[in-house]
This record gives C-alpha cells, structure tokens and sequence, in this order.
C-alpha cells in the first residue's frame, strides 16, 4: 500500500514566499531596489518559439524526447508553437508601449532561461529605458518590482502567492 509511503511535504520553492520565510529574500530585494529604481518586471515564457537552440529548438526537444509519436501530437505541438508565436510577436510593441506609457518607470525583460536572450537584447538596444536581464533568482526580482507582467509564466503564481501586483497579458 503507497498510503504510508506518500507524504505531503509542501514545495520548497513556494513555502519560501508564504510571509513568514520571505524575509530571506530581503536583502537582495533591497539591493535591487536601490540599483535598479522603480521598475516594471516583464516575464517571459517563450521557448517554444525564440528557444536557445534556434526557432524549432522546443519541437526538436520534444521529438528527440519521443514526446511527439503520431501526427495528431505533431498537429498540436505546431499549432502550440503557433499561438506562442502570436503571443510572442504581442510582447514585442507592448513591452515598448508599456515604457512609453510610464517613462518614470524602467521596464525590466526577464527572458525565460530557455530562449534566446539575444533576440530580446537586439530588440530593445536602442530604447534606453528598457533593459533585458536574467541573473539571479526571480523571487526578489518580483518582490523589488512595482508590478510583474507575464503570460502563461510561474511568475504569474508566484507574485500571487507574494501578494504581489501580477498581469497576465
């Protein structure tokens, strides 16, 4: 019988942002904070379609991790790059409309660890107020942020669980 043998833990990673053991994230907060000034976080979740190995990166991952077997899964996946592909294309505008719209606000990009963070660099090098950064753990980068905008991204859960101001376009 598994019922002695299944027990409910919790998850780290999320147990850290219940209010009692945030406090362990205060110091690089306040270090952000001050480095960074007021700042609006954007994540993204967009390795189906800019992935760190090329456009088809995430199909090939998939195919090679026999994920895809039939042609109904490879209709799908396609059709899920497809609408991520859309989405992508929408953050690109939003993302310089957002730090037009509040220039006394930095718009910081937090690429997902599995895209090219090239791409996001060469689309914003011009616009100064506009910054794309992936170093450190996300949790203090949410918590040092003045609102989170995401789609489809486990930042969107954890400012939630942070009590933090989250959208998800």
């Amino acid at each position: 019988s598994m019922k002695n043998r299944i027990v409910c833990s919790g998850n780290a990673r999320l147990d850290l942002l219940r209010p009692e053991f945030r406090e362990v994230f205060s110091a690089e907060t306040k270090r952000l904070r001050a480095e960074q000034g007021p700042y609006i976080l954007v994540n993204t979740n967009f390795s189906h379609c800019n992935h760190k190995k090329g456009e088809d990166g995430y199909l090939k991952l998939l195919r090679n991790a026999g994920k895809i077997a039939t042609k109904e899964e490879e209709q799908f996946a396609e059709g899920w790059m497809t609408h991520k592909r859309r989405l992508f294309e929408a953050f690109i505008p939003m993302i310089r409309r957002i730090s037009e719209a509040f220039p006394q606000y930095r718009v910081i990009v937090r690429p997902h660890p599995g895209e090219n963070h090239e791409t996001w660099i060469d689309y914003y090098k011009a616009d100064s107020n506009i910054a794309v950064i992936h170093e450190g753990g996300v949790i203090p980068w949410i918590m040092a942020s003045s609102v989170v905008i995401h789609n489809g991204c486990t930042t969107g859960i954890e400012a939630a669980l942070l009590k933090h101001p989250a959208i998800a376009y």
